[in-house]
């Protein structure tokens, strides 16, 4: 009897210590994985936002897109400005696109109104974001993420 008992407690403990072995490895897998995921969803999430910001500056100016109501303007601090005039109810308004304290901003002004870049609305995070226009036509948008990457982008003026 004694010689049937010791093999039967080996096989249960083999058997017990490969379930152990399955669980341990079965979890290091799923920690993992999980890390991958939120690394690959924070990397999505980013370049989601930072290409919307630069859409929304896009769509912003195909909108307005009219002769003379979209340019660029030099402030006293030295940093660009994009200024979208528009005509609503007999009062011209200046949308401004700018970039301030890391962050891509935009304000809508009466065009007699003084310009002050604390009052605008966050549209997107950035380390980064100048402006230049090419002379033909075309104004480049040039965004650093905070991440570092660099996103550039031309728009054709269409009038």
């Amino acid at each position: 009897m004694l010689n049937k008992r010791r093999p039967l407690a080996a096989d249960t403990v083999f058997t017990l210590a490969m379930i152990c072995v399955f669980a341990v490895t079965s979890l290091l897998l799923v920690l993992f994985g999980a890390k991958v995921y939120k690394n690959i969803v924070a990397q999505m999430d980013n370049n989601f936002q930072t290409r919307t910001g630069l859409a929304y500056v896009t769509n912003k100016i195909r909108n307005a897109d009219t002769e003379g109501k979209i340019y660029l303007e030099c402030q006293n601090d030295g940093s660009d400005i994009l200024v979208i005039s528009e005509n609503h109810g007999g009062t011209e308004t200046h949308t401004v696109i700018y970039f301030y304290e890391g962050w891509l901003r935009e304000v809508l002004k009466e065009a007699d109104e003084p310009f002050d870049a604390r009052y605008g609305e966050s549209i997107v995070a950035a380390a980064d974001f100048t402006m230049q226009d090419r002379g033909d036509g075309c104004l480049l948008f040039t965004l650093t993420t905070v991440d570092g990457s660099v996103l550039r982008m031309t728009v054709s003026l269409r009038s």
